[in-house]
């Protein structure tokens, strides 16, 4: 994938997201993972957690402030607008997980014994983007600090499997642009109304470990469920 068509779909998930915000904002309630609840149990207090591509804060729903120091990170100045609302007494920070070395405001909360990045890595088009994202996440981290990566499993969903078979024929006849695993669809509210679009890369396990080791990163953890894989990663050197 060329940067040019890379760069494109990036901008499709970020105005994809400012559609569907207010819908994403009442959807997206009570979601939370088991392993990352484990993750989450096993912080001592006082540990300091990024949430990469934050959104609208879920995550705060099912994380004690009190207990630990929370930052959230969107590059969705509308979804940030929602969460801020929800959780005036969080910090949140508007920036883009490609330049997390770029962002001033971040650099006072570093190291991070925790990264979260709940379906974010999914949305990276290209090979490079998610390679470079792990190393700027990496190197944000305490040297025992961890990276916790969740993508969604299209492998193990009929639907998904249909469009990814279905992306590769019309590839062939020169009627789809994109590698087959690269999926773009609409974002529909309740009514079945189309609000955006949204774009995806249907990871393999083998792919994330791939990723992982090109960034240097050390694999903690790497399991699969019907609807996700989830990846923790460590500094190399720890």
């Amino acid at each position: 994938m060329n940067l040019k068509t890379a760069q494109q779909l990036h901008q499709l998930s970020t105005e994809g997201y400012t559609q569907i915000a207010a819908d994403f904002a009442r959807t997206r309630q009570g979601l939370f993972w088991p392993p990352l609840k484990k993750i989450m149990d096993n912080l001592v207090a006082n540990s300091r957690i990024l949430d990469l591509g934050c959104g609208t804060g879920r995550l705060l729903a099912h994380i004690d402030s009190e207990k630990f120091e929370y930052i959230g990170l969107d590059n969705n100045r509308e979804m940030l607008e929602i969460a801020a609302d929800k959780y005036p007494g969080a910090k949140f920070i508007l920036g883009d997980i490609l330049n997390l070395d770029e962002i001033d405001e971040l650099r006072s909360f570093v190291p991070f014994d925790c990264i979260l990045a709940v379906a974010v890595w999914h949305h990276l088009p290209g090979k490079e983007w998610p390679v470079l994202a792990i190393q700027k996440s990496l190197s944000l981290l305490a040297p025992s600090g961890q990276l916790v990566i969740i993508v969604q499993n299209f492998w193990r969903q009929i639907k998904y499997q249909k469009m990814i078979v279905t992306n590769f024929f019309k590839r062939i006849c020169g009627r789809y642009p994109y590698p087959c695993r690269d999926l773009v669809f609409p974002w529909k509210n309740s009514q079945g109304q189309k609000l955006g679009e949204r774009y995806y890369h249907a990871y393999t396990k083998e792919e994330l470990k791939k990723i992982s080791h090109q960034a240097g990163g050390r694999i903690i953890s790497l399991s699969q469920d019907k609807y996700n894989y989830y990846l923790t990663l460590g500094p190399k050197s720890f």
